[in-house]
C-alpha cells in the first residue's frame, strides 16, 4: 500500500490468525448505564457550536507509488480546551455521524488494567476507569484495514475519542507524546492508523504505528521498576522493551441490553 516496506513483507503468510478473532471472554465486563428515560440535559450553551460538515465531499483516495510521509505539524503548545460533557452527551455532534451507532472500547494497558486510556486538556493519558465518561470511550474505525496492513499483515484501524470526535495520532517520533486530531474518515490518513500485534499472553496485544511497528504505545514509565501506571500517566511511543506498560487490551463495552 502506501509503505514499500509492507510491499516487501507481502509475501509473509504468517498473518496471526488469532489476531482477527476476539474471543468471547475477552469482551469488556463493563456496563455502561444510560440516563432513565425522561431525563434532559440542559442545551449547550449560546455561541457553542462545531464547525465541522456532517458529510464530506468525496474524496478520491490516493493511489501511492512511493512513500510520502504527511509532514508532521511543528511541536508545539496547543490544547484542545475539552467541550463540557454534557454537551458531548446531548450532540455528539463532532464525532463523524457513520460512528454513532458502532460500539464503543475501553483501552488500558497490563501495568494498569484499572486505568483507562482517555483524553484530559487536549493530551492523551491513562486516568481511573470510569465507564460513564465518554472521553474513556474510543471508536475502533476498521475501514481501511483490507486496504492498509503493517509490515507482519495486520490490519490498519483509526482510534477515535466518543467525547471529543478526535483520533490518536503518531508522534513525532520515538519517547514523545501521542497526539490528536480531528478525525476525518472519507480521509486514508496514514498518521492515525495503527495495528496490533500477535496475543502476548492474557489477550494482551503491541499497538504500534502502521508504518514502522518498531513504535509501541507505552505507558511512560508506566513499568513497575518506575513507579507503575497512575492518574494522568501520559501514553508516548517507544521502542519495543517488552515490559507490560507497552501491552494493551482494546475491549468492547458491553451495553445494559446485551446483558
Amino acid at each position: 500500500m502506501t509503505f514499500n516496506h509492507i510491499h516487501h513483507h507481502e509475501h509473509h503468510h504468517h498473518h496471526h490468525d488469532e489476531h482477527h478473532h476476539r474471543h468471547h471472554h475477552e469482551e469488556e465486563e463493563e456496563t455502561v448505564n444510560h440516563p432513565p428515560p425522561g431525563l434532559t440535559y440542559p442545551p449547550p450553551p449560546p455561541g457553542l457550536t462545531h464547525p465541522y460538515p456532517h458529510e464530506a465531499a468525496p474524496y478520491a483516495a490516493p493511489v501511492y507509488t512511493h512513500p510520502v510521509p504527511a509532514p508532521y505539524p511543528p511541536a508545539d503548545g496547543t490544547h484542545y480546551a475539552p467541550h463540557p460533557a454534557y454537551v458531548d452527551l446531548v450532540t455528539h455532534a463532532s464525532v463523524p455521524d457513520e460512528l454513532l451507532n458502532k460500539p464503543t472500547f475501553r483501552i488500558f494497558s497490563k501495568a494498569g488494567p484499572d486505568y483507562s486510556l482517555t483524553i484530559r486538556n487536549g493530551e492523551v493519558v491513562l486516568a481511573l476507569k470510569n465507564p460513564e465518561d465518554v472521553n474513556q470511550h474510543w471508536y475502533k474505525d476498521e475501514k481501511f484495514s483490507t486496504r492498509v496492513k503493517d509490515s507482519e499483515g495486520s490490519p490498519a484501524f483509526s482510534l477515535i475519542n466518543r467525547g471529543t470526535g478526535d483520533a490518536i495520532k503518531h508522534s513525532v517520533g520515538s519517547t514523545q507524546p501521542i497526539r490528536l486530531t480531528r478525525y476525518e474518515p472519507s480521509i486514508l490518513d496514514v498518521d492515525v492508523l495503527w495495528t496490533e500485534s500477535r496475543d502476548l499472553g492474557d489477550g494482551y496485544r503491541a499497538v504500534r504505528q502502521v508504518n514502522n511497528i518498531n513504535l509501541n504505545m507505552d505507558a511512560f514509565h508506566g513499568d513497575h521498576s518506575s513507579g507503575g501506571v497512575h492518574d494522568g500517566t501520559i501514553v508516548v511511543l517507544w521502542e519495543w522493551k517488552a515490559g507490560d506498560n507497552q501491552q494493551w487490551k482494546i475491549l468492547r463495552f458491553l451495553r445494559l441490553m446485551e446483558l
